[in-house]
């Protein structure tokens, strides 16, 4: 957890309000979906919608614990992660309560 929180307050360093536009794209990502998803969706949509790439990508953990925290979305388990450099790692799957 601390290097996500670490990894995100050094995104908002060098880009000013990313963790505010990040968490932005990421609620209107979970509402605008119904089925289960994974973070780095989230962020191929959010790079689309102009947020920019934080210099750490473990940021975005921070953005989607805040979320589950505010009860906007839940953990159903792991899946393999889709882009081609990770390996199919497992990563956490949300479904939105919205």
């Amino acid at each position: 957890v601390a290097g996500m929180d670490a990894a995100a307050d050094h995104a908002d360093r060098e880009h000013e309000g990313w963790q505010r536009m990040a968490y932005e794209a990421f609620v209107r990502y979970a509402c605008a979906t119904s089925e289960p998803f994974m973070t780095e969706e989230v962020r191929w949509y959010a790079e689309a919608l102009g947020v920019p790439e934080p210099p750490d990508n473990r940021a975005w953990g921070a953005v989607a614990m805040r979320a589950k925290r505010a009860g906007l979305i839940f953990s159903m388990g792991y899946a393999p992660q889709k882009a081609t450099n990770a390996h199919k790692a497992p990563k956490t799957l949300w479904k939105s309560v919205l």
